[in-house]
Order: structure tokens, then C-alpha cells, then sequence
């Protein structure tokens, strides 16, 4: 039986992962930055790197004649669709 995608989410925060995520990268360098209070998820910095790699193993095009697939098209197309279906409004 699959697990429900939000009992996976809630599993993860409980477990205290992404605090110990946003630690360790907080931590990283010189920087004294504080970990968010309610740490929820943590998002790596230069994720849009991160992804560009990925796809790349994945032998995915990041560029093609339908067009670009790029962290941030992925972030404008998720904000998008969260508007579209009324889950919130432009300010939140």
C-alpha cells in the first residue's frame, strides 16, 4: 500500500531532517545564519545547479524545441498551477 505523499512529509519533518539539512548549510563557511523557526523543508542552495546535473544524468534536455526545462520554469509552472486551482492567493 503507497503512503500517502503528506504522511511522508509529515514523517520527515518529525524526524528532524531538514533542521539538521538547514544546519549543516547554514553552518557551511563563515556564516552564522539561524535555522528558520518550523523548519518545514529544506531547499539546497544553487539548487538550480543541482537540477541542471540531474537532468543531465537522467539524459534529459534542458533545451529543446517545445522549450526550457530549468529550475525555474519548474518553480513558475508549480506557482502557476497552485493559483490556477485556487489553492492560495498571489500574497501568500
Amino acid at each position: 500500500m503507497a503512503v500517502c505523499p503528506l504522511e511522508r512529509l509529515k514523517a520527515f519533518v518529525a524526524s528532524g531532517e531538514p533542521v539538521r539539512l538547514c544546519e549543516k548549510n547554514l553552518r557551511q563557511g563563515s556564516s552564522r545564519r539561524e535555522v528558520p523557526p518550523a523548519t518545514l523543508l529544506y531547499v539546497p542552495g544553487q539548487a538550480a545547479k543541482i537540477m541542471s546535473k540531474d537532468l543531465a544524468v537522467a539524459g534529459i534536455p534542458e533545451q529543446t524545441a517545445s522549450g526550457k526545462l530549468d529550475f525555474h520554469a519548474l518553480r513558475t509552472a508549480f506557482v502557476n498551477l497552485v493559483f490556477e486551482y485556487g489553492q492560495v492567493s498571489p500574497k501568500e
